[in-house]
């Protein structure tokens, strides 16, 4: 197994070189030259994951460019090797990567604008969430619902950013033909990224609706969570806001 080892060392190493170093005389030549049978399996391989990581971020590559994109993703496989098969948990680090890119570092907003991409991507493949039992409330008192607790559903999840992602994000989709302006002056934005049906869908939040899922989210009884939002918005609205994300499986009622 060391031998087997060593060799799986040798190949990960020039896989990422720019030439055959350490496979020397391991590849036949016939027809092909080694290096440039290797050479074709490099490329392959790099573009498989620059492809994946492509259609992770869209918006991160129409933000910075194709050319720079490519550069980035390959710093960005160097340093975040992937350690899983499945080419769905490639992009997991982009943006713990990103905030540390100094080539970037002009664009303080795209590791945010990276989170909101990778956690659209999660909850594209994540499972579906159970659906809500009425009977939850009509089986017990109004007193037993404030203490309540709720978790995000899996097909769900929040983003908050310093910056107005959602405005970025909305700007660079395909479909979008109005105003394509950004000041990133105008503060901070929340997005929930949830999954009704089969569509994945953002939601542009109101500060109070963040301030409320967070607090839920930490494991606050419902009664809790409603005081934090109403300590951040005195007309926040519980009986307009629980049961949209109830029905949206945003939010699931914990099973302890």
């Amino acid at each position: 197994m060391k031998a087997l080892h060593k060799l799986q060392q040798a190949f990960a190493a020039d896989l990422w070189g720019d030439d055959l170093q350490h496979l020397q005389g391991l590849i036949v030549d016939d027809p092909i030259s080694a290096e440039r049978r290797f050479n074709v399996y490099r490329n392959n391989f790099q573009s498989s994951l620059l492809d994946a990581l492509a259609a992770i971020y869209p918006v991160v590559e129409q933000l910075v460019g194709p050319e720079f994109f490519g550069f980035m993703i390959d710093r960005y496989i160097r340093a975040y090797p992937s350690r899983s098969g499945n080419l769905h948990n490639l992009g997991s680090a982009m943006a713990t990567f990103m905030r540390s890119f100094q080539p970037a570092s002009t664009l303080p907003y795209l590791a945010d604008v990276a989170r909101l991409e990778w956690a659209y991507h999660e909850v594209f493949h994540a499972p579906a969430a159970r659906s809500f039992d009425p009977d939850v409330f009509a089986q017990t008192s109004a007193e037993q619902h404030t203490s309540l607790c709720f978790i995000l559903g899996p097909a769900c999840r929040l983003v908050c950013s310093a910056f107005p992602i959602f405005r970025i994000w909305q700007v660079n989709q395909e479909n979008y033909t109005g105003d394509r302006s950004v000041n990133l002056n105008r503060g901070a934005e929340s997005v929930l990224i949830v999954r009704p049906e089969l569509e994945v869908e953002l939601w542009h939040l109101e500060p109070v609706e963040a301030v409320f899922l967070e607090s839920l989210d930490s494991g606050k009884e419902l009664a809790a969570s409603v005081e934090d939002g109403l300590k951040h918005t005195p007309d926040f609205c519980l009986q307009e806001t629980l049961p949209r994300l109830l029905k949206a499986g945003a939010i699931l009622v914990r099973e302890d």
